[in-house]
């Protein structure tokens, strides 16, 4: 049972469902009457491209088709991006557009978004179509320093253009004084205005003064004025009432006063120094009808260091918010005329056609001619004409449209009584256009010719107030003459017509001079005419400036003389002066121009050192040899001091080693013994005659250790006097490097030195003593061997072969210590004679060696020449 009525529910809800589709049931209103993607045939923007903060103006067009009839209920929507970077804002704006005086529709612009709305009066009017043009502002509030670029899209229907909005990189400076205003998108019956003073929060001469005058089409609300200060006392902000009162209590000294549009600023030379002063208020807009809307101001101050500023015009300008629409539509019977300036849809007021029949028949009431009159919209129309051939001639224009009568071409058309709707025509006129010439003229300073300081000048072409295309080249060539043309003189904004105010300015020129070739000129610019100008340069004495430097030695230590050099903007220009006691060790420099060729003033200062050349380095400099720490102080301007402080040497701390030394002197058996009781002394250098280093005695057992001998320096070692039995060294000169070796720079004829095992090595040779006369009786004869001597056969070696040596008799044959193939050689002294014992005795209480080897020597000599003279023949 229960299964059954489930499905019996689940049947009727699909029915319902079914039928709510099929009836259209759910849809949305606003989505079916939106028609954007039907009808909106344009979407262009005045600039693609804009400023943080800048605006651009958004132009729709849209034209009923056979797809979609307009009527009312239906709406044209055009939005914008509103997240991310960037974002854009609508001005708010409402507009009735209408037809024959019919209120058809409505232009809305807010914040968000601009929606045309039509009502059911459009329903009687067949080929409706129309458009509406807005402004909207566009931000990129990327957080960077560097400048970004950011691109958003305007969007209606199908139709999308983009629009890229650029936040400039952020300066390093501040302006002192400036003004600035804007229109609030969501608030356009109102202009916000600001003063801003002493933003850098630099310190001034004098106080500051302020004048604001509000021009025509809008008024001051005093309610709204805000005052905000920040800086070294603190900050306060302002606002109602009684926001002077409170501000010049907190003040004194100071004050604001504001009379009718005029509003007058002094703030007292105490708190203006290091303190900012933004001064905001709104005014309201009297005549919307007006294109822009105007404040000036002016201000004096004296800002710390720099040039005093008297008077000076800080004007600002906002341009007013722009939105306007339009509709057309026929219907049968009708001609309707549409008056376009040439190239846009927008409508020109105050055009005259004269219409007639073909036949010149009356048309309506008698008249065979009808003069027909453009409205503030551009249309101009006619009911209820009858069946017939017309001719229409535009026959009159407002003074700023280009239109000559005799070259106006006549249209035709023609009434059927089969027409189901009427008959629109388009005429399109352009606005007049002027050609601006300019010329130059070069004068001396006594009003003469004069001929031209340049190739060339360029002159820049401002259409009120701002630049317009490129500046243009004036020479010899063309006569120093240029013209500009084709120009246009007025322009359709709104419901007025604006005439264009042109100028032209010399590219270079500042506060009317202009710097050319190095020379200054005097700049006038002559209207001759609204077309026709005259640039009149009139050369002026540049003004000159003197700098001088005093040179001052803190110490005393000077040198013979030091060279000035001139630095213009920080670069040298080959400008110098030497500074010496003649001259008192002062240096001018004089007749220097005090502005450049921009006619900004030049920053001159001095310097010692060569602009060309690093030779500074931490505020030093090095003269003769002789290092100097500088400063340079400018004591009043153009007027410098240098001084410089002899910094004395010093020299680094040399790097120290000391040495090891052993006295040896070599036994007669070659061992080593040490030399005790030698005196040895250290000189410092090589000549033996320099400061003495160091000096010992030596001792049994012990080395000798020089302390601190300076790496690389050559020091003398010197025996002074050696014990009995050893001969002194001769002096030899050393020295030591960083890793403690010993390096001997000479040769010895007496002893030896070298550097082994760490140490110095110094060896001392042995005495030779001279042997006395022997007390001892003479040696007994040597006798005869009993045995004979065998005959020796006469060797094949030729007779220098040494003989074998004759064996002393108290001296024992030596046994070999190991066998050898070969037959052993007798060892040799370095005189070939039998090597000597190494036992020496000596004589008593005398130590002199005993005769008895030199004895034994005699004997065996006599017996190798008895053996030779027997055998060897």
């Amino acid at each position: 049972m229960r299964n059954k009525l489930s499905a019996g529910i689940l049947s009727i809800l699909l029915l319902l469902t079914t039928l709510s589709a099929s009836l259209g049931i759910g849809k949305s209103y606003a989505q079916e009457n939106n028609i954007s993607n039907k009808v909106v045939t344009d979407l262009t923007v005045s600039n693609n491209s804009i400023q943080d903060g800048g605006r651009t103006t958004v132009q729709l067009k849209f034209k009923e088709n056979t797809a979609h009839n307009i009527k009312g209920g239906d709406y044209i929507e055009v939005t914008w991006q509103k997240t991310g970077q960037p974002t854009f804002e609508g001005y708010s704006k409402k507009i009735q557009l209408e037809v024959k005086g019919q209120h058809v529709a409505d232009l809305e612009v807010t914040v968000d978004k601009a929606v045309i709305r039509f009502n059911d009066k459009v329903n009687n009017l067949d080929d409706v179509e129309g458009w509406a043009t807005f402004e909207i502002t566009g931000r990129n509030t990327t957080q960077t320093s560097k400048e970004d670029v950011k691109t958003g899209d305007i969007v209606s229907g199908y139709k999308k253009v983009l629009v890229s909005v650029t936040k400039p990189e952020s300066g390093t400076e501040s302006v002192f004084y400036y003004k600035t205003g804007n229109i609030d998108p969501q608030d356009t019956e109102h202009i916000n205005w600001w003063l801003n003073a002493n933003l850098p929060k630099t310190d001034v001469y004098n106080g500051i003064k302020i004048e604001d005058k509000i021009q025509h089409g809008h008024e001051l609300v005093e309610s709204s004025l805000e005052i905000s200060t920040e800086g070294l006392h603190g900050r306060h902000t302002f606002s109602g009432k009684n926001a002077i009162k409170d501000f010049m209590n907190k003040y004194p000294g100071s004050s604001i006063s504001i009379n009718g549009k005029n509003i007058n600023v002094n703030i007292s030379q105490g708190y203006a120094s290091r303190n900012n002063f933004i001064i905001f208020y709104k005014t309201k807009i009297t005549k919307p009808e007006q294109s822009e809307f105007v404040n000036k101001s002016k201000a004096w101050y004296h800002e710390y260091n720099k040039e005093k500023v008297e008077g000076k015009d800080f004007n600002y300008t906002v341009k007013n918010i722009y939105a306007d629409g339009g509709v057309t539509g026929t219907v049968k019977g009708e001609l309707k005329i549409l008056k376009y300036l040439k190239g846009t849809s927008i409508g020109i007021p105050d055009v005259e056609f004269s219409l007639k029949k073909e036949d010149n028949l009356p048309i309506i009431d008698e008249q065979d001619t009808i003069i027909l009159k453009t409205n503030s919209e551009g249309i101009a129309n006619i009911k209820n004409l009858p069946v017939g051939k017309y001719k229409v001639k535009e026959i009159k224009a407002p003074n700023w449209i280009d239109f000559d009568p005799a070259t106006t071409q006549t249209m035709e058309f023609e009434m059927k009584d089969t027409d189901i709707e009427g008959k629109l025509l388009k005429v399109y006129n352009d606005v007049k256009r002027i050609n601006i010439r300019v010329n130059k003229e070069f004068k001396d300073e006594k009003g003469e010719n004069l001929k031209a300081p340049v190739e060339k000048i360029l002159v820049q072409l401002y259409k009120d107030g701002v630049k317009e295309g490129e500046a243009k080249e004036l020479n010899k060539s063309n006569n120093w003459s240029y013209t500009f043309t084709d120009l246009k003189e007025y322009e359709k904004v709104g419901t007025g017509v604006k005439k264009h105010v042109y100028t032209v300015r010399e590219v270079g020129e500042t506060d009317k001079k202009i710097q050319l070739n190095g020379k200054t000129f005097d700049v006038e610019y002559i209207k001759n005419s609204d077309n026709n100008f005259t640039i009149k340069n009139t050369l002026k004495e540049s003004e000159k400036v003197k700098v001088t430097a005093q040179k001052t030695w803190s110490n005393g230590e000077a040198t013979k003389e030091v060279e000035i050099f001139l630095l213009e903007n920080g670069v040298y220009k080959q400008k110098r002066q030497i500074a010496k006691p003649e001259n008192n060790w002062h240096v001018e420099f004089s007749n220097l121009p005090k502005f450049d060729n921009k006619n900004q003033e030049i920053k001159y200062t001095v310097t010692e050192i060569r602009p060309d050349l690093d030779t500074k380095q931490n505020n030093t400099i090095t003269l003769d040899n002789k290092k100097y720490q500088f400063s340079i102080t400018e004591y009043k301007k153009y007027n410098f001091v240098i001084d410089n402080k002899y910094i004395p040497e010093i020299l680094p701390k040399p790097k120290k080693k000391d040495v090891e030394v052993s006295k040896i002197s070599f036994n007669d058996d070659k061992t080593i013994s040490e030399v005790v009781g030698a005196k040895i002394r250290i000189y410092e250098g090589e000549d033996g005659d320099g400061r003495i280093v160091d000096e010992w005695i030596t001792e049994k057992g012990k080395n000798h250790t020089i302390k601190d001998l300076e790496v690389g320096k050559k020091y003398t070692f010197r025996e002074i006097s050696a014990p009995t039995g050893y001969k002194v060294v001769t002096d030899f000169i050393f020295s030591v490097d960083e890793k403690g070796k010993v390096t001997i720079h000479s040769t010895l004829t007496s002893g030896k030195a070298e550097y082994k095992d760490g140490k110095l090595m110094v060896t001392d040779d042995r005495e030779v003593i001279p042997t006395p006369p022997n007390p001892t009786p003479p040696a007994p004869p040597v006798p005869t061997p009993p045995t004979p001597v065998p005959p020796i056969p006469t060797p094949p070696a030729p007779p220098t072969t040494p003989m074998p040596p004759v064996p002393s008799p108290n001296t024992p044959p030596k046994t070999p210590d190991k066998p050898t193939d070969k037959e052993e050689q007798p060892p040799k002294s370095k005189d070939n004679t039998p090597k000597k014992s190494n036992k020496a005795r000596k004589l008593p209480n005398t130590g002199e060696v005993s005769n008895s080897n030199f004895a034994l020597g005699i004997f065996g000599l006599i017996l190798v020449f008895v053996i030779k003279r027997k055998y060897i023949k």
